[in-house]
């Protein structure tokens, strides 16, 4: 790479109706600094156009001044832009978002008037890097009412990363490590058109969050719930292993999304796991102590709306649920001095409690069993003292009332 700079795009193309096939073709070691605008080293500017390409190479690609991406489709017209990406590599791209924080060094798209993106048969984004931006390797904006389609097939996204603009607030920057997925419009998923099955996320970082994946769209909840756990959403993200943040988005569009502080995305947004992960809602537990059992002295019970534990299950498992299960050690217990709550979970990994809440463990009430007065219940030591405090100040108010009946009838008996 020398010390040139490259001002306008590599490929650029301004009329509909064209079609742009590249097979084998590398670009490497480029510089592009646009004076004017963001731009693309392939720039398509108009609609009813096709770009197929085909085992290309993108790499070592620096993009600065106004920003920009190695592959930059913009859908100004009325018509699609169908784009297949197969098997090309992207490779060491940094670039810089442009005024609006759009990023995506490798890739942005305009997805509209039924514009369809397909990438597949292993391709690899490495170390694509968005400064000032969102979306470290690929950023796609999508009008969700269109005839549109985005599909992963099978892309591998290792090691990028998108850096937050500290001079200014708005529009919010630093989400998607690897994409940044957002739009306008309500999206319909029982169409399937946006379809990340062949994702294959590793080591991706980002300023805010997401470190993957940053979904802005409405009808995030209902996208991530179709299929079977996820499955259009997720690519290899693991329900068990992988970071919660890895993949995080707000159900919010675009439009709404820009004008949105730090404060209220951090209010707002969900780790995408929590929409199809089965919540466990705890209604009511209890607990009773019997330490004449020495072999399961503590007996927990719990009700949930939806629990799915395999010991003891009655009544209609799709409805409502209780579980019952004891424990022969309960040297932990310290009913006196301590109060206890209790979490659930169904995966091993999200525990929540009352609604459903990770933050709020379900009081524990304690009832002990005694051999010869058998149930009492053990009350926490607060109450106790309330109880102590009344009877005391009541104690007094009946002294107080004694002395003064005594000393009124002294009183009347002087006066005779």
């Amino acid at each position: 790479m020398d010390n040139s700079q490259l001002l306008i795009p590599i490929i650029y193309i301004q009329d509909s109706n064209s079609l742009l096939e590249l097979n084998s073709v590398i670009f490497s070691g480029i510089k592009l600094s646009p004076s004017t605008e963001a731009k693309g080293i392939i720039h398509i500017n108009y609609d009813n156009s096709q770009l197929i390409a085909s085992n290309c190479i993108f790499s070592n690609i620096q993009i600065q001044s106004k920003g920009g991406n190695a592959i930059r489709i913009l859908n100004n017209g009325p018509q699609p832009i169908i784009s297949n990406i197969k098997e090309c590599q992207f490779n060491n791209i940094s670039s810089i978002g442009d005024s609006n924080g759009r990023g995506g060094s490798a890739i942005y798209m305009e997805n509209k008037h039924g514009s369809k993106v397909i990438i597949e048969e292993s391709c690899q984004f490495y170390e694509c890097i968005i400064e000032k931006g969102n979306g470290g390797a690929i950023y796609i904006e999508i009008d969700f009412t269109s005839q549109f389609e985005f599909k992963i097939s099978d892309a591998l996204i290792q090691e990028c990363q998108t850096k937050s603009d500290t001079t200014k607030d708005l529009p919010p920057t630093g989400y998607g490590g690897g994409i940044f997925l957002t739009g306008n419009g309500e999206y319909d998923p029982s169409t399937k058109r946006l379809d990340l099955k062949g994702m294959k996320i590793y080591n991706n970082s980002a300023d805010k969050s997401g470190q993957s994946l940053y979904v802005a769209m409405t009808q995030l909840a209902e996208w991530c719930r179709i299929g079977n756990a996820g499955e259009y959403v997720k690519g290899n993200y693991s329900d068990r292993f992988s970071l919660f943040e890895d993949i995080e988005g707000i159900s919010v569009n675009l439009t709404t999304f820009n004008t949105l502080s730090l404060e209220s995305i951090q209010q707002k947004q969900s780790v995408l796991q929590y929409y199809w992960a089965e919540i466990s809602n705890l209604t009511k537990i209890s607990a009773t102590l019997n330490k004449s059992n020495t072999n399961q002295p503590l007996q927990i019970n719990l009700e949930d709306d939806e629990l799915a534990l395999p010991i003891l299950i009655e009544g209609d498992p799709q409805i409502f649920q209780s579980a019952s299960f004891g424990m022969k050690d309960i040297s932990w217990i310290d009913y006196d001095n301590k109060l206890y709550g209790i979490l659930a979970s169904n995966d091993k990994r999200i525990f929540t409690g009352i609604d459903g809440k990770e933050d709020q463990a379900y009081p524990l009430e304690i009832i002990i069993e005694k051999d010869d007065d058998g149930k009492t219940t053990h009350f926490p030591w607060w109450i106790i003292l309330i109880i102590v405090l009344s009877s005391t100040i009541l104690l007094i108010i009946l002294l107080i009332c004694c002395i003064c009946f005594c000393w009124r009838k002294t009183a009347e008996h002087r006066h005779k």
